[in-house]
Formats: structure tokens, sequence, C-alpha cells
């Protein structure tokens, strides 16, 4: 076997295995970002239900029906922003590597699969390539979902703004 084959496939190899380790670094952080909205939806809704009661109270041009559609609305779009976000956390089943006694086995029943170091190092770089091919698709899903959620998000801090303008133009 040429030195410069085996070269190749350890270079193919430490690729493969960057990929991977990127992938589940992307994995962590999508779902970081997914609990920062979910943070951000905790502290939106308190301030929300907190300022809600005193203006009310103390707003009597207003009717009651103009308050209940404002707070619903926002709260209705800041729900869907915690569901999106929620389910981009959400661990699917996804490929991975086989366990040590699973791999055993089938090193032993496709020997002639793993004589080269050519050979080995291949399977290890399409296992890789397998597994993080599959984590890719899961985390782009993922990424969809952060980003709906921000978008219902900001639609929920647009309607607190277009609520507000239309509450002070209503009592002028």
């Amino acid at each position: 076997m040429s030195k410069i084959v085996v070269e190749k496939f350890q270079y193919l190899n430490e690729y493969a295995k960057f990929r991977y380790e990127n992938e589940l670094r992307r994995e962590d952080s999508i779902i970081q970002q997914a609990s920062q909205m979910q943070t951000a939806f905790s502290f939106v809704t308190a301030a929300i239900f907190m300022v809600a009661p005193i203006v009310i109270e103390y707003s009597r041009k207003l009717s009651l029906t103009f308050f209940l559609i404002a707070f619903s609305s926002i709260t209705i779009a800041l729900l869907f922003s915690l569901l999106f976000a929620t389910l981009a956390q959400n661990r699917e089943i996804s490929k991975n590597f086989a366990d040590v006694s699973t791999f055993i086995k089938y090193v032993e029943n496709n020997e002639n699969d793993f004589e080269t170091e050519k050979q080995r190092l291949k399977y290890i770089i399409d296992t890789y390539g397998d597994v993080q091919k599959d984590k890719a698709i899961i985390n782009n899903k993922r990424v969809k979902l952060i980003r709906i959620s921000m978008w219902m998000f900001y639609v929920a801090l647009g309607l607190c703004a277009f609520w507000f303008i239309i509450a002070i133009c209503k009592t002028v």
C-alpha cells in the first residue's frame, strides 16, 4: 500500500472528524439560541402581564375589548415564538457511531474489508460522513424553527409598538 494513499486517507479522516465536530458545535449553538429565545419570551411575557393590569386600571378612554385584542395578539405571537423555540430544542433520533461490541462483531464478520490501513480509514471516514450528514439535516431543520421563532418574537414586539401607538392616538 502506497504511503501517499494512506496519508491521503488520514487527511480525509481528519477532515471528516472536523466536519462532524463542527456539526456537534453547531447543534449546541442552535439549542443554546433556542434556550435564549425561551428566556426572552419569559421576560417579555412577564413584562406585558405586569403592565397590563396597571394600564387597564388607569386608562379610562380605552375599552376592555381593545385591551383584550391588543394583549391577545401579542400573547399569541409570543406563544408561537415559544413553540418554535421549544421545537428547535427537540433532540431527534439520528445516526450515530456503532457501540464498541457491535463494531467488534461487524469487523469480525467482515475481516476482508479491514485488512489495509486504507480500508480501515475509509470505513471511519464513511461513518463520520453518514453521522455528520444526518446531524446537518436535523440542524438545518432546527435553524428554520429558530428563524420562525425569532420572526414571531419580532412580530410580538412590533405588535407592542403598534398597539401602544394606537392607544396613544385614541387617548389624545
